[in-house]
């Protein structure tokens, strides 16, 4: 039985994660997972021998990617809606200054420099869409053992199946959603679209736009010395 103690013990390192007995530990036995399950262990005496009980180390290892992924998931977002904030103020405030188009590269007709500012913010939105879609269909791996059952969990409650349930549920609820089937790896198809379908075209569209603000800039300041050789010819500038 897990007693009182244990869980008070490990409750009182929980955060006080020791990672130079890990790193020393995982040089030895090539192994990430089981060396903090050492390290915690070292901290937590009386406790080391429930520490990881039941579980695969996949368990440990593939939730947590689910979960860093999602909360990174929601900063991105979070920071790419900034961004949009500032854009729009910046196409207000020049929404009515003009600039060259360009089409396949070349000059094409007049625009605004706020109606350009527009379409990087479009661009940006379509991104975020398509990350709050990856976000939102996340799944955990959930709380299966070595082979994707529950028999480990089931022989740690003594045959008692509603206690499985209830700590499936508890993980579930975390965060919404779990694969249903699963052994030891889980399918991480979830985890590559939203590596794949969000930072890639995040990347892309951050490089594009740059590009072009960076195009823009170089147009206004040819124009303005373009205007200033016009006036000084006239003699309007000194």
């Amino acid at each position: 039985p897990i007693t009182q103690e244990q869980i008070d013990q490990l409750e009182a390192h929980a955060d006080e994660i020791n990672y130079d007995v890990a790193e020393a530990r995982e040089r030895l036995v090539r192994h990430d997972v089981m060396s903090h399950v050492y390290a915690y262990g070292q901290q937590c005496p009386q406790a080391a021998g429930i520490i990881h009980l039941g579980a695969t180390s996949c368990y440990v290892g593939d939730n947590t990617d689910v979960i860093i992924l999602r909360e990174a998931s929601r900063l991105i977002l979070k920071k790419a809606a900034q961004v949009l904030r500032n854009l729009a103020e910046f196409a207000d405030r020049y929404k009515a200054l003009p600039c060259l188009a360009y089409t396949h590269l070349q000059p094409a007709q007049l625009t605004t420099v706020g109606k350009r500012a527009t379409l990087w913010m479009y661009e940006l939105c379509q991104d975020m869409e398509n990350l709050q879609y990856q976000l939102d269909n996340l799944k955990l791996r959930g709380t299966k053992g070595t082979t994707g059952t529950q028999a480990s969990f089931l022989e740690l409650f003594e045959g008692d199946e509603e206690k499985v349930k209830t700590l499936e549920k508890l993980v579930d609820d975390f965060n919404a959603k779990a694969e249903p089937l699963r052994d030891q790896l889980f399918v991480k198809r979830s985890e590559l679209r939203a590596l794949e379908n969000s930072t890639n075209a995040d990347q892309a569209a951050v490089e594009k736009t740059a590009r072009e603000f960076l195009d823009l800039r170089n147009q206004l300041r040819d124009l303005h010395d373009k205007l200033v050789q016009d006036m000084e010819k006239a003699g309007l500038y000194r």
